[in-house]
This record gives C-alpha cells, sequence and structure tokens, in this order.
C-alpha cells in the first residue's frame, strides 16, 4: 500500500472540507479534525511502526502547544484551527507542520489585512494589535480594552494554502 499518496490525498480532502465549513459556517468541525487525528497515528503506525506513531504524536503535540499558546497569549485563532494544525501534524509529521505554518501563518496575515481593509477597520484593527502588543508584552496586562466586535474570517484558507505548499514542498 502507498501510505505516503493516502496521507496527501487525506490531507487535500482534510483541508477542503476545513476549508469549505469554515467558508460557510465559520467553524472547522471535530467530526473531521479529530478522525484525522486517529487516522494519522494509525496510518502513521502501519508504514512505520512505533516510530512512525512517534512521529505523528510529536505533529500532534506541536499542534496542542498552539492551542495552549493562543490561550495564553489571547484567542486570536479559533479552536477548530488549532484541532486542523494538530490533525495535519498527527497525519504527516512535524516537519511538514513547520512548512505548513511558515506559509499559512503570513498567509493568515495577509488575509486579516484584507478583511480589516474590505470593512474599512484597518486603522482600528492595527491599534487594537498595537494595544493588545504593548499592554501583554510591556505591563503584563490581557484584558483588552473594548472596541467594537472583532473580524472574523476562515483561518482554515490560510492552513490549507500551507498545506498545499507543504505537500509541493515535499514532492
Amino acid at each position: 500500500m502507498d501510505f505516503e499518496a493516502l496521507r496527501n490525498l487525506w490531507v487535500v480532502f482534510l483541508v477542503t472540507a476545513a476549508s469549505v465549513t469554515d467558508v460557510r459556517f465559520g467553524k472547522v468541525y471535530n467530526v473531521v479534525t479529530i478522525p484525522t487525528m486517529v487516522a494519522g497515528l494509525t496510518l502513521n503506525g502501519l508504514a512505520s511502526g512505533w516510530p512512525g506513531v512517534a512521529l505523528g504524536l510529536q505533529g500532534l503535540g506541536i499542534g496542542l502547544a498552539l492551542l495552549l499558546t493562543t490561550l495564553l497569549f489571547g484567542q486570536y485563532m479559533g479552536g477548530g484551527d488549532i484541532k486542523l494544525i494538530a490533525a495535519l501534524g498527527a497525519l504527516c509529521g512535524p516537519s511538514f507542520l513547520v512548512v505548513v505554518l511558515a506559509v499559512a501563518l503570513p498567509l493568515g496575515g495577509l488575509m486579516a489585512v484584507a478583511v480589516a481593509l474590505a470593512h474599512g477597520r484597518l486603522r482600528e484593527s492595527l491599534r487594537r494589535l498595537g494595544w493588545w502588543l504593548r499592554s501583554r508584552l510591556v505591563f503584563g496586562i490581557s484584558e483588552s480594552p473594548e472596541m467594537g466586535s472583532s473580524l472574523r474570517f476562515p483561518y482554515a484558507l490560510a492552513i490549507a494554502g500551507g498545506a498545499l505548499a507543504a505537500l509541493w514542498w515535499r514532492s
């Protein structure tokens, strides 16, 4: 069995499903991410035995560490997005995840700027970001001021871009 082709196909399915539901409903559902975590560990185990499982667990751990980090520093990425990253890590391992994040983080930043511009709220968004950085890093304050509602956008699209780039990089 060609485990690499199966993993690649699963990655494409996963990021497509997550992107569609995130655009349409504003959520990445557990019904997609949790089975992928289990399947990733299983496929890695079938392909490489215990070292494969360990590789999948490392990728899963990186994704879950991101969840803890976002909870500590203010939740700017949704839990579904973090579980999507963790699922990709369980499926393809930590080195794949590094490429995903190296592409998805700046792509997500560009998307955030585009959404803020489209809604005429770039100045407010930059002011909010500056306040957060100053208060968190300089003063250690975690509460943010009331400056209106946050803009939301489907971050799964940025993660999908990172995953597709990682597949291309790996081929």
